[in-house]
Protein backbone atom coordinates (compact mmCIF):
# COMPACT_ATOMS: atom_id res chain seq x y z
CA UNK A 1 0.00 0.00 0.00
CA UNK A 2 2.81 2.33 1.08
CA UNK A 3 4.60 1.57 -2.19
CA UNK A 4 1.68 2.17 -4.25
CA UNK A 5 0.76 5.51 -2.96
CA UNK A 6 4.29 6.52 -3.33
CA UNK A 7 3.94 5.42 -7.06
CA UNK A 8 1.25 7.44 -7.63
CA UNK A 9 2.72 10.57 -6.06
CA UNK A 10 5.69 9.96 -8.15
CA UNK A 11 3.51 9.68 -11.18
CA UNK A 12 2.06 12.90 -10.28
CA UNK A 13 5.08 14.77 -9.47
CA UNK A 14 5.86 14.14 -12.97
CA UNK A 15 2.61 14.60 -15.09
CA UNK A 16 1.80 17.69 -13.49
CA UNK A 17 2.73 18.97 -16.98
CA UNK A 18 0.31 16.69 -19.12
CA UNK A 19 -2.77 17.15 -17.07
CA UNK A 20 -2.79 14.81 -14.20
CA UNK A 21 -1.58 12.00 -16.29
CA UNK A 22 -4.64 11.39 -18.53
CA UNK A 23 -2.66 11.84 -21.85
CA UNK A 24 -0.42 9.36 -21.04
CA UNK A 25 -2.86 6.48 -20.71
CA UNK A 26 -4.30 4.66 -23.88
CA UNK A 27 -7.03 5.28 -25.56
CA UNK A 28 -9.06 2.24 -23.84
CA UNK A 29 -8.11 3.28 -20.17
CA UNK A 30 -8.86 7.12 -21.08
CA UNK A 31 -12.49 5.25 -21.98
CA UNK A 32 -12.51 3.14 -18.78
CA UNK A 33 -12.09 6.31 -16.76
CA UNK A 34 -14.86 7.68 -17.66
CA UNK A 35 -16.51 4.42 -17.47
CA UNK A 36 -15.96 4.73 -14.14
CA UNK A 37 -16.99 7.58 -13.55
CA UNK A 38 -20.66 7.31 -14.75
CA UNK A 39 -21.09 3.54 -13.62
CA UNK A 40 -22.08 1.61 -10.27
CA UNK A 41 -19.16 -0.08 -10.62
CA UNK A 42 -16.82 -1.63 -12.10
CA UNK A 43 -18.27 -4.45 -13.15
CA UNK A 44 -21.29 -1.90 -14.78
CA UNK A 45 -18.10 -0.13 -16.29
CA UNK A 46 -16.71 -3.66 -17.36
CA UNK A 47 -20.11 -4.44 -19.50
CA UNK A 48 -20.75 -0.66 -20.56
CA UNK A 49 -17.07 -0.66 -22.38
CA UNK A 50 -16.14 -4.18 -23.35
CA UNK A 51 -13.32 -4.31 -20.89
CA UNK A 52 -12.59 -6.93 -19.22
CA UNK A 53 -13.54 -6.42 -15.71
CA UNK A 54 -10.02 -8.12 -14.64
CA UNK A 55 -8.45 -5.58 -17.12
CA UNK A 56 -10.22 -2.78 -14.56
CA UNK A 57 -8.75 -4.16 -11.69
CA UNK A 58 -5.26 -4.65 -13.30
CA UNK A 59 -5.25 -0.50 -14.04
CA UNK A 60 -5.99 0.00 -10.65
CA UNK A 61 -2.84 -0.69 -9.63
CA UNK A 62 -1.08 1.43 -12.52
CA UNK A 63 -0.07 4.59 -10.91
CA UNK A 64 -0.61 7.04 -13.79
CA UNK A 65 -4.31 5.38 -14.38
CA UNK A 66 -5.03 5.57 -10.62
CA UNK A 67 -3.83 9.53 -10.91
CA UNK A 68 -6.13 10.09 -13.65
CA UNK A 69 -8.84 9.00 -12.11
CA UNK A 70 -8.57 10.41 -9.06
CA UNK A 71 -8.50 13.94 -10.87
CA UNK A 72 -11.15 13.08 -12.99
CA UNK A 73 -13.21 12.24 -9.75
CA UNK A 74 -12.15 15.56 -8.49
CA UNK A 75 -12.83 17.46 -11.50
CA UNK A 76 -16.39 15.92 -11.48
CA UNK A 77 -17.01 16.59 -7.56
CA UNK A 78 -15.47 20.22 -8.20
CA UNK A 79 -18.75 20.39 -10.91
CA UNK A 80 -20.98 19.02 -8.62
CA UNK A 81 -20.17 21.46 -5.57
CA UNK A 82 -20.52 24.53 -8.04
CA UNK A 83 -24.12 23.00 -8.82
CA UNK A 84 -24.56 22.44 -5.15
CA UNK A 85 -23.43 26.26 -4.13
CA UNK A 86 -25.40 27.42 -6.80
CA UNK A 87 -28.65 26.06 -5.69
CA UNK A 88 -27.74 26.79 -2.35
CA UNK A 89 -28.71 30.31 -3.01
CA UNK A 90 -31.73 29.97 -4.02
CA UNK A 91 -32.94 27.49 -1.45
CA UNK A 92 -31.54 30.46 1.04
CA UNK A 93 -33.95 32.54 -0.99
CA UNK A 94 -36.75 30.39 -0.32
CA UNK A 95 -36.03 29.74 3.27
CA UNK A 96 -36.21 33.32 3.78
CA UNK A 97 -39.09 34.33 1.74
CA UNK A 98 -40.92 31.92 3.72
CA UNK A 99 -39.14 33.40 7.05
CA UNK A 100 -40.45 36.28 6.40
CA UNK A 101 -44.01 35.84 4.97
CA UNK A 102 -46.62 36.57 7.07
CA UNK A 103 -49.42 34.81 5.46
CA UNK A 104 -47.11 31.12 5.41
CA UNK A 105 -48.26 28.73 8.83
CA UNK A 106 -46.48 29.09 11.82
CA UNK A 107 -45.56 25.90 11.57
CA UNK A 108 -43.32 26.08 7.84
CA UNK A 109 -42.33 29.08 9.46
CA UNK A 110 -40.60 27.50 12.60
CA UNK A 111 -39.07 24.84 10.14
CA UNK A 112 -37.83 27.36 8.02
CA UNK A 113 -36.13 29.12 10.78
CA UNK A 114 -34.88 25.91 12.45
CA UNK A 115 -33.16 25.08 9.19
CA UNK A 116 -31.83 28.41 8.75
CA UNK A 117 -30.26 28.55 12.38
CA UNK A 118 -29.03 24.85 12.12
CA UNK A 119 -27.17 25.19 8.86
CA UNK A 120 -25.44 28.38 9.89
CA UNK A 121 -24.15 27.05 13.11
CA UNK A 122 -22.87 23.70 11.09
CA UNK A 123 -21.35 26.23 8.72
CA UNK A 124 -20.00 28.17 12.11
CA UNK A 125 -18.74 24.89 12.96
CA UNK A 126 -16.82 23.83 10.03
CA UNK A 127 -15.30 27.80 9.87
CA UNK A 128 -13.88 27.01 13.33
CA UNK A 129 -12.77 23.52 12.51
CA UNK A 130 -11.27 24.76 9.26
CA UNK A 131 -9.31 27.66 11.26
CA UNK A 132 -7.85 24.83 13.92
CA UNK A 133 -6.77 22.72 11.39
CA UNK A 134 -4.75 25.50 9.56
CA UNK A 135 -3.32 26.92 12.82
CA UNK A 136 -2.41 22.84 13.66
CA UNK A 137 -0.89 22.79 10.31
CA UNK A 138 1.05 26.14 11.05
CA UNK A 139 2.47 24.77 14.09
CA UNK A 140 3.49 21.39 12.25
CA UNK A 141 5.27 23.18 9.89
CA UNK A 142 7.18 25.32 12.38
CA UNK A 143 9.19 21.23 13.66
Amino acid sequence: MAQKKADIEAAAATSSTNNNGYSTLTPNQQKGVEALLSARDTRSASKATGIAERTFYRWKNDPAFCLALKAAETDALGNVTRRLATAANSALDLLLLVLGDKTAPQSVRVNAARIVLENTLKMREMLSLEERIAALEGLAGDK
